[in-house]
């Protein structure tokens, strides 16, 4: 089943066309998202309208989609639930440690989340994309460096002590290189896009994607559909 949400839209109003949308896929893994409503706090995230209005969401589908106008609270309700189920970061931060999270971290014990099972997934920036493939190929290249200062190092070393000291960086290497079909850094920023989600793709996660549409032309946005649909 898949769900649409307007954030702090009344129903009777027309959406502009201006908007952005936000994903969340396999959902029912969690129930709905429950927030305190007896604090009384001016600051964000519950100065957002679509917040101080909220005490329950329901997010009992397979997919939810969230539609709204720039700076509704769209992108705020998906960081809540990331934080909150503590959920892998799609980012060269990989714990939540950036300073736009500090508010939200803060007030994060305001946030209750229903679920049958506590679940696995990722957390899925567009704009977190570009960093993590420049993440990717800079811990491929250190690892390339490494084994050639231990090329040089272990020149009077056994073979197997060379072999040691080695295997961990020929190891990130390959784990990088298998993970996906080719390196990012070939591709354009759509089929790279593309190839990480499809790679990431498993039974019973929740993924929670912003603005994934951004950096995917038209074709490629319905190829995502498509996978999405078959994901579900």
């Amino acid at each position: 089943m898949l769900k649409f949400i307007y954030p702090a839209m009344p129903m009777n109003i027309s959406i502009s066309v201006n908007i952005s949308i936000s994903w969340m896929i396999r959902l029912t893994l969690i129930k709905k998202l429950i927030i305190n409503t007896d604090i009384e706090s001016n600051s964000y995230p519950f100065n957002l309208p679509v917040i101080a209005k909220l005490s329950t969401l329901d997010l009992n589908h397979d997919v939810v989609i969230f539609v709204g106008n720039n700076g509704c609270g769209k992108s705020t309700i998906l960081e809540i639930l990331a934080v909150k189920l503590k959920l892998s970061r799609i980012s060269e931060d990989l714990a939540y440690q950036d300073s736009e999270f500090k508010e939200i971290k803060e007030a994060i014990s305001n946030f209750k989340i229903e679920y049958l099972k506590k679940p696995n997934g990722f957390f899925f920036r567009s704009e977190d994309f570009i960093t993590y493939i420049r993440f990717l190929e800079k811990a491929k290249n250190e690892a390339y460096q490494e084994i050639a200062r231990i090329e040089k190092e272990y020149q009077s070393k056994s073979p197997y002590a060379k072999s040691l000291a080695s295997m961990p960086h020929y190891r990130t290497i390959s784990d990088i290189d298998n993970l996906y079909q080719k390196s990012f850094i070939e591709e354009s920023h759509g089929e790279s896009y593309l190839d990480f989600f499809k790679s990431r793709l498993k039974p019973n996660y929740l993924y929670i994607l912003d603005e994934a549409e951004m950096p995917l032309s038209i074709e490629n946005q319905l190829t995502l559909l498509i996978l999405i649909n078959e994901a579900v």
